[in-house]
């Protein structure tokens, strides 16, 4: 019932546009009798060009290949590969200005950075130091390292990092005799004081003085700002530095610059090679610690490697597998070697056209000669095996090369305009990535044509055939078509129902935005985030907002903190500050008050009488501190330490008080050493080391906030949160998360209309050369049917489209297209089915299968967006042939069983 359907439809087309098929009456030339005159014009100078370098191969030959080193010699010096981002949209593109105007500010590169993880905090410690030792003796590759934050800078002005109310309560017990008869003793900080010094007398007296006890100003270790407050600890600890950390101190962190100022990112380099000699040559130091490397432009610079290493080596082994495929289903070497150089040499002129006309090559455009191997080769096997065929049918070289070109070559020049087209519709869409891929590669084919059609001809008419041509398998898959064509109308409705099914699991198929999921896995870099994600929810990708003025930069990073996608914001302002004239004059009086003290001498506490003395005291200054409030805690804790001492015999009392004696003697005397040493004047930005100031603070006193998020950002819907909630503190946020969701947007719309413009491309091309509503429907079955079945295999495999592979539809489109073209004209002209019985049924074969290995090759990427394409290539292409060479000749003869 299906398969009926599907003839009864393809009957009522034809019948309502008068059409049966008629075959075309073709003259001695091969010409058919209803061309047009563009038409003949074309197969005219065509033939001529492909007769005068058969005629004058040794000239043609020397203008071919002076031509040829020329093209190279020019593309290898011109043509780069850039994997900046800058380099995928136009320069006036509104996020590529605010990058740019962005790092006019901050010219220097992104931080590499190098992680220690497990051992001992001091193990990691001593290995960061090392590594910056030997980072320091060459200061030509590694440069503003970052490791640890000097204290000594902060040592005279560490009261500017205490607020207000411990400010006051300070200076109101230095400069005010009366500060304990008002409320002093009940605020909080106080409170806090108070009960750590009970507690640690309670604990030395039951221990008789053995128990160790924390200094006394660790209590606001808890405090708000801890960050802050863990460095003056440290500087009255008499520590000297801050080493930098992330994931709660778990994780040492080692940054530096490896470009010069001004430098792009644009993947690292030399700097990015060292640092991991450095880091291997000192493994035996890391016993027990794991170091890895990581940083954006080391992704970047893994990611170049990966694309040229995994282009270079399909590339290779695509004209390894090509060429094989080739000498076997031709039977021979020489002449699959002839069309082999007529390929080599376009792919000679596409080097120097990508060079004149785009300049460089993207992680997309990089596969573009893996795609002409497998695209270009087709062309010569059409011609080679048409030229093979009329010679031995009897013609001489010069007459079977123009029956070549006036047939098989007109067909062949459409299909290469036809696949042409279809990329080149990809410059309709915005995105620069893929505009210029669509230049490329357009522009590739068309000189792959070319160069097939002057080169093969001028090695042909240099070394003329001698025997014939024994076509591999060539009589076995004879016989399988004339069984699968008798079975036509089962063919028809077994595609009736695949085309149903492919359409099913069609709309099935995805595209994945994650940019992490296509890169090499193996890679280093690529696990080194995949782990930081996974053990530490952090990533090397955060943004940046640059903002005006110091003030504005507290009140934006405030801001930025509280939204719940960030996790950090990273900025200068933590190292100042804040300053009032009002927290200035307060200071000033301190340090003022400052002078005057003196550590306290130590108590007698040898004898019995010496207690009997502090007892005396303490009622006294008990007496004296009567209605003086406090806090009930406190005075609990004050009770409890009363009845313990009142159970206590003298010695073990006499161990305790000397023990916590010593103790808090010991912290006072830091405390006001550290007091004494303290300076008036703030701290100011020019202070700071220049490694700091270089990352966070512009000449120009812009301040940059460095916005660290806290959910995976590789995922597009996290992505989209985030940079959704920063834009709505009204700041702008430039730096790899907006560059990942421009370039995600970018493909996105690219991929909504690259199908319709490729298609319309190729239906252009098709209704100009063929006209007839029939013979374009028909020749156009192995595209629409090719890509419905791409899809349905891409679903049933698993497979989504992602930023790489989805070149792989305008490819298909355009193979499918040859194909048609090929097998409906051949059809007509032989009056058979049989297409396999022809030159251009095996030519369509060996084509495919060249074609396949070609792109199979790419399967062998280890970059996991190279070997999806090169397996959803493959699988088109593989779609595209059986449907050319078993559905078509299919519905022919049911349509001829029926109709004719």
């Amino acid at each position: 019932m299906a398969g009926s359907l599907l003839q009864k439809s393809l009957q009522l087309l034809l019948l309502q546009h008068d059409l049966r098929f008629e075959v075309q009456v073709r003259g001695s030339s091969g010409t058919p009798s209803e061309w047009s005159g563009v038409e003949a014009s074309v197969a005219k100078y065509l033939s001529r060009t492909a007769l005068w370098c058969y005629r004058k191969p040794k000239r043609a030959l020397l203008a071919l290949g002076l031509s040829f080193l020329l093209s190279l010699a020019y593309g290898v010096s011109h043509l780069e590969l850039q994997l900046a981002w800058t380099y995928l949209f136009e320069s006036t593109d509104p996020v590529v200005v605010e990058f740019e105007r962005a790092r006019k500010k901050f010219p220097y590169p992104g931080d590499i950075a190098v992680l220690v993880d497990r051992g001992s905090q001091e193990e990691r410690e001593r290995f960061v130091r090392l590594v910056a030792d030997e980072m320091a003796k060459r200061p030509e590759l590694f440069h503003h390292v970052f490791y640890r934050l000097d204290l000594s800078i902060f040592r005279t002005r560490a009261l500017y990092f205490l607020d207000d109310e411990l400010l006051s309560a300070l200076h109101e017990t230095l400069t005010d005799k009366g500060a304990l008869a008002r409320e002093t003793m009940v605020s909080e900080p106080a409170v806090k004081l108070q009960l750590k010094l009970l507690e640690d007398l309670k604990q030395t007296l039951m221990s008789r003085g053995r128990s160790t006890l924390v200094p006394v100003w660790r209590v606001f270790a808890g405090e708000e700002g801890s960050r802050v407050m863990d460095s003056l600890i440290r500087l009255l600890n008499g520590e000297q530095y801050v080493y930098a950390t992330i994931a709660d101190n778990r994780v040492n962190v080692l940054v530096f610059k490896g470009g010069t100022r001004g430098t792009e990112l644009k993947g690292g380099g030399r700097e990015v090679v060292e640092a991991r000699r450095l880091l291997e040559r000192l493994k035996p130091s890391a016993y027990g610690l794991r170091v890895r490397l990581t940083g954006l432009p080391v992704m970047l610079y893994d990611e170049r490697q990966t694309c040229a290493e995994d282009s270079l080596r399909s590339g290779v082994l695509s004209l390894v597998l090509i060429s094989f495929v080739f000498f076997v289903g031709f039977g021979g070497v020489r002449k699959p070697l002839f069309s082999l150089a007529g390929l080599v040499c376009g792919l000679g002129w596409t080097l120097a056209y990508a060079a004149a006309t785009v300049g460089h090559l993207n992680f997309i455009t990089v596969t573009m000669m893996s795609m002409l191997l497998g695209l270009g080769i087709d062309f010569g096997i059409h011609l080679l095996f048409r030229f093979e065929e009329e010679r031995e049918s009897g013609c001489d070289g010069p007459e079977s090369l123009e029956r070549t070109i006036r047939t098989t070559g007109v067909d062949t020049l459409v299909g290469a305009t036809a696949t042409a087209a279809s990329f080149l519709a990809l410059t309709a869409t915005d995105f620069r990535g893929v505009s210029d891929l669509g230049v490329l590669a357009s522009g590739g084919v068309l000189l792959c044509f070319f160069s097939t059609v002057t080169v093969l001809p001028a090695l042909l008419g240099l070394f003329p055939s001698q025997g014939t041509t024994r076509l591999f398998l060539r009589d076995s898959l004879a016989d399988l078509e004339k069984n699968i064509l008798s079975r036509s109308r089962l063919v028809v409705s077994l595609t009736f129902v695949l085309l149903l099914v492919g359409l099913y699991l069609a709309s099935g198929v995805e595209f994945s935005y994650n940019l992490l999921k296509i890169q090499d896995q193996s890679l280093t870099s690529v696990q080194t985030e995949q782990a930081m994600l996974r053990e530490y929810n952090s990533t090397v990708l955060s943004g940046a907002v640059l903002v005006k003025g110091e003030e504005k930069a507290r009140d934006t990073a405030a801001r930025l903190k509280e939204l719940p996608t960030v996790a950090n914001v990273g900025s200068v302002t933590e190292l100042l500050p804040l300053t009032t004239p009002g927290k200035q004059q307060l200071i000033s009086q301190i340090v003022v008050a400052t002078e005057r003290l003196q550590v306290p001498s130590p108590i007698a506490l040898d004898r019995a009488r010496d207690l009997l003395e502090l007892q005396d005291r303490l009622d006294e200054i008990e007496r004296a501190s009567e209605g003086v409030p406090r806090d009930p805690s406190v005075t609990a804790a004050m009770d409890e330490v009363k009845t313990m001492v009142a159970h206590l015999p003298p010695g073990p009392l006499q161990d305790g008080l000397k023990s916590f004696q010593k103790s808090i003697l010991k912290d006072f005397t830091r405390l006001l050493t550290l007091l004494k040493s303290q300076q008036s004047e703030p701290i100011k930005p020019e202070d700071l080391p220049e490694e700091v100031r270089v990352r966070y603070l512009s000449p120009e006193g812009d301040y940059l906030l460095a916005v660290q998020p806290g959910v995976d950002i590789w995922r597009r819907d996290n992505l989209r949160t985030f940079l959704a909630e920063v834009e709505s503190t009204g700041v702008t946020l430039v730096g790899h998360p907006v560059v990942q969701a421009h370039i995600l947007e970018s493909f996105d719309e690219a991929f909504q209309v690259t199908p319709f413009y490729t298609l319309l491309g190729v239906m252009l091309v098709m209704t100009l050369y063929l006209r007839r509503p029939g013979q374009i429907l028909l020749s156009s079955l192995p595209t629409a049917l090719g890509v419905v079945f791409m899809f349905g295999a891409m679903k049933v495999l698993g497979v989504q489209f992602n930023v790489v592979n989805f070149v792989a539809l305008p490819i298909s489109v355009g193979i499918g297209a040859v194909y048609g073209v090929h097998a409906v004209h051949r059809i007509q002209e032989s009056q058979s089915m049989e297409l396999l019985a022809t030159s251009t049924g095996y030519g369509i074969v060996l084509s495919g299968l060249t074609t396949m290995a070609g792109f199979a090759s790419l399967m062998t990427a280890h970059h996991r967006g190279l070997s999806s394409l090169g397996l959803v290539i493959s699988l088109g292409v593989a779609a595209n042939l059986l449907v050319a060479l078993v559905v078509l000749p299919a519905i022919f003869r049911t349509k001829d069983q029926t109709i004719l």
